[in-house]
């Protein structure tokens, strides 16, 4: 039986980094995303490789609203404030993907869904850290 080569690859944008990582220090790294995903899509295609992306159910909206409005009801209260994105959600997001290209993901998310050779899955609506106080 041949063996199994598995890449699986974090897509979060800054969701995966907002408690580490500013968007004025980080944000040419975050807006990289948008050139390298499509240039994996070709290199994966070329080689014949399938992946599964792995992200954060907060990139699959289209817009600030309907993303709002998708929000949990119950909201962690961590002690430390910093890993808590929901406290400023509404003053982080922009209206929509072509405004905010660090927090709405749907068109790369769409791009590798199309494909139908790769994966979209997601580990969480948003980290959750389950030892943190609070």
């Amino acid at each position: 039986m041949p063996g199994t080569f598995i890449i699986s690859i974090d897509f979060e944008i800054h969701w995966g980094v907002y408690d580490t990582k500013s968007l004025n220090g980080y944000g040419a790294n975050l807006r990289g995303v948008r050139q390298a995903i499509p240039r994996m899509l070709e290199l994966f295609e070329q080689y014949d490789v399938q992946t599964t992306f792995a992200t954060v159910g907060l990139l699959f909206y289209k817009d600030k609203q309907t993303l709002l409005n998708s929000l949990p009801r119950r909201l962690p209260g961590y002690e430390n404030t910093a890993l808590n994105p929901y406290l400023d959600i509404e003053n982080l997001l922009g209206k929509d993907e072509e405004s905010d290209p660090y927090h709405y993901g749907r068109s790369m998310l769409e791009l590798i869904s199309k494909s139908g050779k790769h994966e979209v899955g997601s580990h969480t609506f948003c980290h959750f850290y389950c030892l943190e106080k609070g």
